[in-house]
């Protein structure tokens, strides 16, 4: 991503280098999105809990030291570096992955894992929905 950062707000559209777009927009109905969240099999897809989220949230690439508290892992921490090759992303793609961030921590790796401290849960008032998928023109 050279570099770059984007702020997202409800509603935008960013359009990121390799002709990825991705969408950010907070939901009207969070029963719905918590349903759409609980049977989601669309790993560019997410839904997060608008409320933890520390403004301004930014998608930007991956930088020395960035951790994620992945779901699963009981809040504990680990390097995004780690992850991603845990997760076997290829090495080319690794430096320019954009990477969801909030108050200095990723909260989502889209593809991959998303943060534990944005996941839904009952109940829930405000829902960030995002989606990162391939543009059809190039």
């Amino acid at each position: 991503m050279d570099g770059q950062e984007y702020i997202l707000e409800d509603g935008v559209e960013i359009r990121l280098p390799e002709g990825w777009i991705l969408s950010y927009k907070i939901v009207s109905d969070p029963e719905n999105a918590y349903e759409l969240a609980s049977n989601n099999q669309n790993l560019f897809q997410a839904w997060l809990d608008a409320d933890k989220l520390v403004q301004p949230v930014i998608v930007r690439g991956r930088r020395p030291g960035d951790r994620i508290c992945p779901q699963g892992m009981n809040g504990h921490s680990m390097k995004v570096a780690e992850l991603m090759i845990n997760e076997k992303m290829p090495s080319r793609a690794r430096e320019d992955w954009p990477l969801i961030i909030s108050d200095g921590f990723v909260v989502w790796i889209p593809g991959y894992r998303l943060g534990h401290q944005v996941q839904l849960e009952m109940g829930v008032k405000n829902v960030a929905q995002l989606e990162l998928r391939q543009s059809r023109l190039r």
